[in-house]
């Protein structure tokens, strides 16, 4: 009934129609019912309707009606992305984390996944990492890291990333290292950890932060980041190996100290920082952390054959 008054209705009869019919869309009957009746228009109406707490309703029901394929094309084809961005930008936390998640489904799958970036979505997902929620991290890092496969999003990504850990927001700084983090592992991105200006901003919090456990975190970072060769030359660009040496002193704690050295081991291993390698070489406390980072790689190198002989055997008993 409330379908068949759609056509021709406006103002505020409109307005609560797509009320109630958010409400309704939460139900999986009704969903299919938009979806087998040709009436996705009005959920994606609804996205933009109503008041807030409406609007995020419609949003969600939108995220769960793009599980399926031809849901998710369908909501793509009448608007919903557009729809979705307009809720990040004006609504209150709850709706951004809800149309955030909601966007994600909805064009973050094939042809449609260039739909984040040209509608301007990526500095809204960025801003999500000043959020409290627990789930905002993790909806920004599947987001990102799916982005990474478009060139073009990757640089705006990192771009992002970048002007997050420039502020002064400490959370939202620690949760963007771990995005970045969970970015890194995708080999596609690493040409723009320096271009976006990441790579500087990481040594920069190093010299200049103030926070012990964000800085604890992005020695971390570093400590995992230099294990690429081409991030270790960019973060000898930038000064890194001095900062690194700074922070050997165990003032920060140890586990500080302990990503530090870890960097600087790989420092000294690399035969293109060879003008660095006899200063590494003399400082007495790296000795100890080559020797425990030496057996550590070997133990990791025997559990993961270990596995992989476990594996075949299971799989040629």
């Amino acid at each position: 009934v409330i379908l068949d008054l759609f056509p021709g209705c406006s103002g505020a009869t409109k307005r609560r129609l797509v009320e109630i019919l958010s409400a309704l869309a939460l139900m999986k009957e009704v969903r299919r019912l938009l979806l087998n009746d040709g009436k996705v228009e009005y959920l994606v109406a609804a996205i933009s309707l109503g008041n807030l707490a409406s609007r995020t309703r419609a949003a969600q029901a939108a995220g769960l009606l793009g599980a399926s394929t031809i849901g998710r094309s369908l909501l793509v084809e009448m608007g919903a992305p557009v729809a979705l961005v307009g809720l990040m930008r004006n609504g209150d936390s709850s709706a951004n984390l809800v149309a955030a998640n909601a966007l994600g489904i909805v064009s973050s799958i094939g042809p449609h996944l260039p739909l984040i970036h040209q509608s301007g979505a990526i500095p809204l997902y960025a801003e999500l990492l000043k959020e409290s929620h627990p789930l905002a991290k993790d909806i920004v890092k599947d987001v990102f890291c799916i982005l990474t496969s478009i060139r073009d999003s990757a640089g705006v990504v990192l771009e992002n990333l970048a002007a997050i850990l420039r502020g002064e927001d400490d959370l939202a700084i620690s949760a963007a290292v771990d995005v970045l983090l969970a970015l890194a592992e995708y080999k596609s991105i690493i040409p723009f950890l320096k271009s976006s200006g990441v790579i500087t901003v990481l040594v920069d919090l190093l010299r200049n932060g103030n926070n012990h456990d964000v800085i604890e975190k992005v020695t971390g970072a570093v400590a995992q980041l230099s294990y690429e060769e081409y991030i270790r030359e960019g973060l000898m660009e930038v000064g890194a190996i001095p900062v690194l040496l700074d922070l050997l002193n165990g003032r920060l704690g140890n586990l500080t100290e302990s990503a530090a050295a870890e960097a600087l081991i790989n420092f000294s291993e690399d035969p293109s920082c060879q003008e660095y390698a006899p200063m590494l070489q003399r400082v007495p406390e790296l000795s100890a952390f080559r020797d425990h980072l030496f057996h550590f790689r070997n133990s990791q190198g025997h559990l993961i054959q270990s596995m992989r002989r476990r594996i075949e055997q299971r799989l040629n008993p």
